[in-house]
């Protein structure tokens, strides 16, 4: 059953990350095509942007002014994990984790549901 862990999830974080290597893959490939993958645990979402290039990527020096070189770092700081897996056909899956957190488990769904009113 995927609603409670779905509430558990930290959505924001995950739309933020993935934005992040999406972006990577348009701007530092040339693979017409790029690819998500997600899959959700218990305790963990993972998600993989695949795209047409076998070349790492790396995490860039940024300075306080610097528009670019910040994705990877945000990625770094903001996950429980990530990384780069080698494919077939000169692919490549940069991938993240985030933890599915417990104490949200309470909290409203974000399924497009109101959350319950109290009783007056």
């Amino acid at each position: 059953m995927l609603a409670p862990i779905a509430n558990a999830i930290d959505f924001d974080t995950a739309v933020l990350l993935t934005s992040e290597l999406v972006n990577n893959a348009i701007l530092h490939t040339s693979g017409p095509r790029i690819k998500v993958e997600v899959i959700v645990a218990e305790d963990s979402l993972h998600i993989g942007v695949v795209d047409g290039s076998p070349k790492s990527p790396a995490v860039l020096p940024a300075g306080a002014g610097d528009l670019g070189g910040w994705g990877l770092r945000i990625v770094e700081q903001m996950s429980a994990g990530w990384g780069v897996e080698r494919m077939e056909r000169r692919q490549k899956c940069v991938w993240f984790c985030i933890p599915v957190t417990p104490h949200l488990l309470g909290r409203a769904p974000l399924l497009g549901r109101a959350p319950p009113r109290s009783p007056r």
